[in-house]
């Protein structure tokens, strides 16, 4: 059975959020250790971990972790993820104040930014192999480069993820079948058909 809340359940899988505002940039530049975290690569992988330990702490996954600059600032944005229903606004508070203390105690940004914490919604996107295997069996739009480089959108049901290769395997409606390298894919997300 596909994960996370079909599109009759609308009303239940709303994009939740829950923004902290302008945090960070005022103490100490570093890691736990007081060393500073050289590349935005450190920093991610850094946050990443006291994200997971949050979100476990609440009952819940980290669906995606977005930290990018936006205008003037910074934004780290945080999905959150549940098997068992969708995620609700409690979910998203209760982590987001869990990720902040632990932010503001580790202190791994070297400047000001703003948090997020949400859901992914129901279009969710696909970024990274795990996202995929949780969408078997799911229509899905594939914006990806074909074998002469154009650019090509496809909105079909993921039949199968190959990890070990790196494919996909798409199903059209006429249940024909066309298999996708994951390193052609230009962007994916979950389709909603409104």
């Amino acid at each position: 059975m596909p994960f996370g809340p079909r599109p009759s359940e609308a009303a239940r899988g709303r994009l939740f959020s829950c923004v902290f505002g302008p945090r960070g940039g005022a103490r100490r530049h570093g890691g736990r250790d007081g060393a500073t975290l050289s590349t935005r690569h450190d920093i991610e992988q850094e946050i990443r971990a006291i994200a997971d330990r949050a979100a476990a702490d609440q009952g819940v996954e980290i669906y995606d972790l977005v930290y990018r600059r936006l205008g003037p600032r910074w934004k780290l944005q945080v999905f959150l993820w549940r098997d068992d229903r969708p995620v609700s606004l409690d979910d998203c508070e209760r982590v987001s104040r869990q990720i902040s203390r632990e932010l503001d105690i580790e202190d791994p940004i070297p400047h000001g930014y703003d948090l997020e914490v949400s859901s992914p919604g129901l279009e969710r996107p696909l970024r990274t192999p795990a996202h995929w295997t949780r969408t078997v069996g799911e229509k899905v739009r594939v914006r990806y480069r074909d074998a002469e480089g154009r650019a090509r959108t496809e909105i079909a049901t993921l039949a199968a993820v190959d990890e070990a290769r790196g494919t996909v395997t798409l199903r059209s409606a006429s249940d024909s079948e066309q298999q996708l390298s994951l390193d052609s894919v230009l962007s994916a997300r979950v389709h909603v058909e409104w």
